[in-house]
């Protein structure tokens, strides 16, 4: 027979119990699921691959289907809950959201070979205390390095050409004493950074817990490991250099001055950092957002050529007064809406404020997003008449006009961001490099509308290369581009 202490105890269990349910049963809320799995289905498998190729269509669907309201996803992210713009202004800045897990495991960082695409914790600080400070200065070597590489061209892959052009000026603004004319150090990076985007795109196809095994096997993945070994190879004499000249002031009693983005990492880490991997990640973050953008506004100028002659007047005329500096850049108001359009229309991901959520999280409207749910909110409004009149049609004026208009005109700068345009993230996290990456684009188009024509051959239909939350240039288009007989600007 029980006593009347167990049968005590295992009342208290039960209620103890039920109250652990009735609690996780608050707060495991219920989000309608875009692509669930379909009956006796055992695996994402199906699900993954559907999305990797149709996860535009899919997005759109979500946002239409659920107005306002997050869902479930699964993507090639792994399982996320998609929220919806109108409740970014409420997360954007909310500490109880980490953007370090995710971003680590959606760049595969955990795999042999990735690693120069692992949350860097100094990074943010670099761009802001060091690279943003320090872009007045600089605008006049980003404009010698242009007129210095781009030469007579003829019918180019833009993406190829337009990498090597913002690798070179890049390469000359974050590294000196020799760094940034290495030929051997470029192509290192370049190289590196292909095959990984490449590799991304083939490992994205296996789900997460089968990589750690599977990359073993994958050709990509041992190609990439080289890669960087080759990268270590080339950029460690450097780092021996410097390190020796700092060695040989000391012993003078005199100080070595270094300014340049292998300097600010020492300053802020001192010891136990890998250098060749810290400027690999710095790098390949410039040179990939700064070349897609390049890219699309050259596409999108050569498709409306009516823009090339408001553009020049516009070089003339500021240039001529100012000269080429941070100012005069800020001033090419015609310039900063066509990039900004361009990048609305052309964003790296589909999705964007990629977070996981460390606390359960209780917003104003009811809606819980409990503690390890992943979030991601979904791009595809930016090409919505719900947000954008005409907003599938590219125009140039678009947020020229905004400047003008009172209480929009802090949301028309290329480098500010808003729940509406989402190009570079959104809150404290922001991309910290859009002012470079700004900067660097205007004057790369400072030196191409003075110098050159371009057009795209005829019969070309742009058409962006969407792999899952990807968003690639498509890679069959060509430009053709002439030298001017003589430059818009001939002080450039």
């Amino acid at each position: 027979m029980r006593s009347p202490l167990a049968s005590l105890f295992w009342f208290a269990v039960l209620l103890v119990g039920s109250k652990i349910l009735l609690i996780n049963g608050q707060k495991s809320q219920k989000f309608p699921e875009l692509n669930p799995k379909r009956r006796f289905e055992l695996t994402n498998r199906r699900r993954l691959k559907d999305f990797i190729q149709n996860s535009r269509a899919l997005l759109a669907e979500g946002r239409t289907t659920y107005s306002g309201r997050p869902y479930k996803l699964y993507c090639d992210w792994g399982e996320v809950i998609v929220i919806p713009p109108e409740m970014l202004e409420e997360l954007k800045n909310d500490p109880r959201l980490d953007r370090n897990a995710p971003t680590q495991d959606d760049f595969r960082s955990y795999l042999p070979g990735f690693q120069a695409f692992q949350v860097n914790p100094k990074l943010p600080l670099i761009l802001t205390k060091y690279l943003t400070r320090s872009l007045a200065k600089h605008v006049i070597t980003m404009s010698n390095e242009a007129g210095s590489i781009i030469q007579n061209w003829h019918e180019v892959d833009p993406h190829e050409t337009i990498t090597s052009i913002v690798t070179k000026i890049t390469s000359r603004i974050l590294l000196s004493d020799g760094f940034s004319s290495s030929d051997a150090w470029e192509k290192a990076v370049e190289d590196y950074g292909k095959q990984a985007f490449q590799t991304t795109d083939v490992v994205r196809q296996y789900p997460r817990w089968l990589r750690p095994l599977v990359h073993f096997f994958i050709p990509g993945c041992w190609a990439l490991r080289r890669k960087l070994k080759v990268a270590r190879e080339v950029f460690q004499p450097y780092v021996d250099r410097r390190a020796a000249a700092k060695a040989a002031a000391r012993a003078k009693n005199e100080t070595a001055s270094f300014d340049d983005s292998l300097e600010w990492f020492e300053r802020e880490y001192k010891t136990g950092y890998d250098p060749a991997v810290s400027q690999i990640t710095l790098t390949l973050g410039a040179i990939h957002t700064t070349t897609d953008l390049l890219q699309a506004a050259m596409l999108d100028i050569a498709l409306h050529p009516e823009i090339f002659s408001l553009l020049r007047k516009e070089i003339v005329t500021v240039l001529g007064s100012n000269g080429l500096n941070k100012a005069s850049l800020n001033n090419l108001k015609l310039m900063d809406s066509v990039l900004k359009e361009s990048l609305r229309m052309n964003p790296v991901f589909l999705g964007i404020f990629r977070r996981k959520a460390l606390y359960d999280i209780i917003l104003k409207d009811g809606t819980t997003i409990v503690k390890g749910t992943r979030i991601v909110v979904d791009c595809t409004h930016m090409w919505s008449e719900s947000y954008w009149e005409n907003a599938d049609t590219y125009d140039a004026f678009r947020f020229l006009r905004m400047r003008e208009t009172p209480g929009q005109d802090h949301q028309a700068y290329l480098v500010n961001t808003s729940p509406n345009h989402l190009g570079f993230g959104h809150g404290q996290h922001a991309c910290p490099g859009r002012f470079f990456a700004a900067a660097e684009v205007k004057v790369a188009l400072c030196h191409l509308l003075s110098k050159y024509d371009w057009e795209v051959p005829k019969g070309t239909i742009l058409q962006s290369h969407i792999v899952g939350m990807s968003i690639h240039p498509d890679p069959s288009i060509r430009l053709l581009i002439r030298r001017r007989e003589n430059d818009v600007y001939a002080r450039l």
